[in-house]
Formats: C-alpha cells, sequence, structure tokens
C-alpha cells in the first residue's frame, strides 16, 4: 500500500468525518435548554397577557403554549442541524492542502 504525505490524501479514500468535541456537544445542548425555556416562558407570558386583556381566561395561554410547541421543535431541529455542520467542517488548512506552520523565521 502507498502512503501519501499529509497534503496529499488518496483520491479514491472517503474522508472521515470529525468527532464533536466535549465543549462543542456542551454548547449544543446549553443553546436548545436556554431555547427551549424562553420560548415556553415567552408564550405564557404573552398567552397570559392576552387572556388579561380579552378576559378569555384560559385560552390564549393554552393554544399559545401548545402552538409553540412545533415551532420550537423545528427551531432546535435547524439550531442542531447548523451547529453539527458547522462543527464538522474540517478546518481551513485541509480543506486548502495547505499545511499551515506559524513558524516564519
Amino acid at each position: 500500500m502507498v502512503e501519501f504525505p499529509p497534503v496529499m490524501r488518496d483520491p479514491t479514500e472517503k474522508p472521515r468525518p470529525r468527532a464533536l468535541s466535549t465543549s462543542q456537544i456542551a454548547s449544543l445542548v446549553a443553546q436548545t435548554g436556554c431555547l427551549v425555556f424562553v420560548a415556553i416562558f415567552a408564550f405564557l407570558g404573552i398567552g397570559i397577557w392576552l387572556d388579561r386583556a380579552l378576559n378569555t381566561r384560559p385560552l390564549f395561554m393554552l393554544l399559545l403554549v401548545l402552538g409553540s410547541m412545533p415551532l420550537t421543535l423545528y427551531v432546535l431541529y435547524r439550531l442542531t442541524i447548523r451547529a453539527v455542520s458547522k462543527a464538522l467542517q474540517p478546518p481551513p488548512s485541509e480543506v486548502k492542502g495547505i499545511d499551515v506552520d506559524d513558524d516564519e523565521s
């Protein structure tokens, strides 16, 4: 089998996906947790405010909280897909095939 230098790759070899680091996973979990918390309480507050303003006790609160669930799930899906695809992109040096050296003396 022929060994290729680190800059060159075998054209028939499929690139291996990178694994997510622990900090990237923790960041994604924190973002999704905060998003769910903020979304539920925002819709709950708006629903309570509308019920008080229109004198329709549980109607708008229930509608907005139940209606926020599909919207929150969709936003969570998009956030997760975007974060994972961004995290799995190779560093710029691997994309261009250039060896990056910090020692330029």
